[in-house]
């Protein structure tokens, strides 16, 4: 089994919009990671929904892990929807979702916004999920680089959301990921991880022996960093394939 550590934290915001859940049920763990859209009244609520729908589902998902994480995304999208209707807060509850689900041999992740999911692979490289985000647009067209993402004026512009209508899905699935391929993996809201670069979440990983230590050598380098700004909400989830 994949060993693992979570952290949430408000920043400097009132109150905690992000949303995290974990479970574990006959050999499949999931992993998911929500933030409530920030200025809107009922985002926590968002979140808690969708985090609450993948650890639900996964009880009665069976063994399709894909089928599972599809599912999964549309009735927490549905669910939303359905909340929005009964609190008249259409334009208010929406957030953002990265979920991991894994048995002993493969790892399936959808997402939808700009909360990430990173695989790292033991010879240092890593893998990523493309934010649904105007910035991640423009690294894509060649406007601007990977490293002007976290700084861009448009960072918080979103393109995709669970909330607002879906014509068609608007979640992304990743192909399987063979777990053997991979030494840890870290799913987080887009506070934590613009407060982090990739160069120093792989050499915390290095450095660190457990998943709790590397989340600790992390989320320090992400709170010293946020000192000097207004911090947003910032959660993760730190695995690792041990």
């Amino acid at each position: 089994m994949l060993k693992y550590a979570s952290f949430t934290a408000t920043g400097n915001r009132n109150y905690n919009e992000d949303y995290l859940r974990i479970s574990s049920v006959s050999g499949r763990q999931c992993f998911v990671v929500c933030d409530g859209l920030g200025g809107y009244e009922y985002g926590d609520v968002a979140a808690k929904i969708a985090a609450n729908t993948f650890v639900d589902e996964l009880y009665y998902g069976g063994s399709d892990l894909p089928a599972y994480l599809f599912n999964s995304f549309m009735k927490a999208q549905n669910q939303i929807e359905a909340g929005q209707k009964d609190k008249d807060a259409k334009k208010e509850m929406k957030t953002t979702a990265v979920c991991m689900v894994a048995d002993e041999t493969n790892a399936f992740v959808g997402h939808v916004g700009d909360s990430r999911f990173y695989g790292f692979l033991p010879d240092g490289h890593y893998i990523r999920s493309l934010d649904h985000s105007i910035p991640q647009l423009l690294v894509q067209s060649n406007t601007i680089t990977e490293s002007e993402i976290r700084n861009h004026p448009h960072r918080n512009m979103l393109l995709k959301v669970m909330g607002e209508k879906w014509e068609e899905p608007l979640c992304e699935l990743s192909p399987p990921l063979t777990l053997n391929d991979y030494s840890a993996f870290l799913l987080c809201t887009d506070g934590f991880w613009e407060n982090i670069t990739e160069d120093d979440m792989i050499k915390t990983l290095t450095n660190s022996t457990n998943p709790q230590e590397w989340l600790n050598k992390m989320t320090a380098i992400v709170e010293a960093a946020g000192k000097a700004k207004d911090m947003d909400n910032y959660t993760a989830i730190a695995i690792m394939n041990m």
